[in-house]
């Protein structure tokens, strides 16, 4: 095989998949215990820190927030240029890129995929929009023969504001369908594939539901006020290929060598 393409699931770790979601998930548990799988344990749980490790193989301290302030009460988005990082598509690229959320909103190429709700999807319909966008635009890619990345974020944003099993098993659901249908046609296609999360979910409160408020400064994003589950530190990661990483840079370091030998470099 000379093709990759890059899964990544947004908030759902080896815990989630493996222990507190495994009943909603059979056909990526069916991965898990088919191919390569293992949990990579993180010294943090910061989704744009650990996005920029997967796909830069560089570490930001600093970056724990995708927005900075402007004065003392009013915030901007972090631009990808603030950034002082290579990513991977940048090196090679007629490389697919959907949904990858480094930034907000999510950065795209090649691709006609437009980010869900600035890639913070909080409904029940944002997610199922993202979902099957994803879907579809990750299935027409794989007819193209180029490397893919294409990223999901709903687990991570549902999980923030809900508790409520129905509504946790009806994401956890879809998402399985989508990664298997993906999975199936990247092995058809002869894909190497990788699936990969930047951490896992926790129960942090015991009420039901959360809540979510658009910011005051930046309303057209909503921000949840009130969480009911929060990061964990644990990351998921299955593929075909016979790695176990041991750290998201590491990740980085497969992705990259399969690419280097898909362009002879």
């Amino acid at each position: 095989m000379n093709k990759l393409i890059v899964l990544g699931i947004d908030g759902l770790g080896y815990t989630n998949l493996t222990q507190h979601q495994k009943q909603f998930l059979p056909r990526l548990n069916k991965l898990c215990e088919t191919y390569t799988c293992t949990s990579i344990p993180l010294d943090v749980a910061i989704s744009p820190r650990n996005w920029t490790r997967i796909f830069s193989g560089q570490d930001l301290k600093w970056y724990n927030l995708f927005i900075k302030p402007v004065d003392n009460i009013n915030y901007r988005l972090i631009r990808r240029h603030e950034l002082p990082v290579k990513f991977i598509w940048e090196k090679y690229p007629d490389m697919i890129v959907i949904n990858a959320p480094v930034v907000i909103p999510p950065i795209c190429r090649n691709t006609e995929f437009k980010p869900v709700a600035y890639g913070l999807p909080l409904s029940y319909y944002e997610a199922w929009r993202e979902l099957n966008q994803v879907r579809r635009h990750t299935l027409k890619a794989l007819d193209t023969n180029k490397p893919i990345i294409s990223v999901t974020t709903v687990f991570d944003r549902i999980l923030h504001i809900t508790g409520n099993e129905a509504t946790i098993k009806k994401i956890c659901i879809e998402l399985d369908e989508v990664i298997h249908q993906i999975i199936e046609k990247a092995i058809q296609n002869k894909y190497n594939w990788i699936i990969i999360s930047d951490h896992a979910m926790k129960r942090v409160s015991s009420d039901t539901e959360g809540k979510t408020a658009p910011r005051h400064d930046m309303p057209y994003i909503k921000t949840v006020t009130k969480a009911i589950h929060g990061h964990d530190e644990n990351s998921l990661f299955i593929s075909n290929l016979p790695d176990k990483p041991t750290s998201l840079t590491h990740v980085y370091q497969i992705i990259e060598r399969e690419l280097k030998q898909i362009y002879r470099f």
